[in-house]
């Protein structure tokens, strides 16, 4: 799957704009501080949280409602949000840094929710 290049707020159109905004790959954070820390996030934070959103429930409950899994409810009921926080984090990452793991893993994801 390929994602876009999306403009987060797009103000082009406003004839009060003084900023006109440029797409996501028009920047590049690649210095000595932020170079180590998204390379930490696309390494370790993003499959370790997947690790726990599996183990915890919470895609589960999603397979659950589908019928693909007869457990009952795991968590709080505002546990989804977690899995959406988490599909935000891997598409900021991936949106710049094309990671096949990484993208891997939030399709599986997209695809229990969607079903």
């Amino acid at each position: 799957m390929t994602y876009p290049s999306p403009i987060i707020v797009d103000t082009s159109g406003s004839p009060h704009a003084r900023l006109k905004p440029v797409p996501l790959t028009a920047v590049t954070l690649a210095d000595a501080f932020w170079t180590p820390r998204r390379q930490l996030l696309r390494d370790a934070t993003l499959p370790s949280q997947f690790k726990l959103l599996e183990e915890t429930g919470r895609i589960d409950n999603f397979r659950r409602v589908a019928g693909k899994v007869d457990k009952p409810f795991q968590g709080l009921f505002f546990n989804d949000s977690d899995v959406y926080k988490w599909i935000e984090a891997a598409a900021w990452s991936l949106a710049t840094d094309p990671d096949p793991a990484l993208t891997a893993m939030m399709d599986g994801v997209i695809g229990e929710i969607s079903e």
